[in-house]
């Protein structure tokens, strides 16, 4: 299973994505977005139009959503604090995004190499 971050799916639309991370996708047996990383996409669909909107519908509709649920909330906030606590703070929409995944048991797929930093995350980090 692996859920997908908002760069990966930013680069899905621009049809930018490696075909090796693609492959590895497809193979998953269930592919996932977290809630908070599907309005970031929409975020920029809105700010380009009506057919950004409608596209980036059909690509989130066609994923398995992943709500920020209370342990997501409390794992976010204590990812968020131990950074910060070492020095080394992440963005905190990016702290929500590694909580849903790990809550999940999900290994995300990104870009952002910001997401090394959560050493109880599993990732799968491409380059464009």
């Amino acid at each position: 299973m692996v859920c997908l971050e908002t760069s990966f799916l930013i680069d899905l639309l621009d049809d930018e994505i490696p075909e090796g991370v693609l492959k590895k996708v497809d193979e998953s047996q269930e592919v996932t977005v977290s809630a908070v990383a599907a309005a970031e996409v929409w975020v920029g669909a809105h700010y380009e139009g009506d057919t950004a909107v409608e596209t980036a519908h059909e690509l989130l509709d066609s994923l398995v959503w992943l709500d920020v649920s209370r342990t997501v909330a409390y794992r976010a906030g204590k990812l968020q604090a131990e950074l910060k606590y070492e020095g080394e703070p992440v963005g905190f929409i990016d702290c929500i995004i590694a909580a849903t995944a790990m809550e999940s048991g999900e290994r995300l797929v990104t870009r952002d190499s910001d997401y090394e930093r959560f050493p109880q995350l599993e990732t799968l980090i491409y380059e464009l």
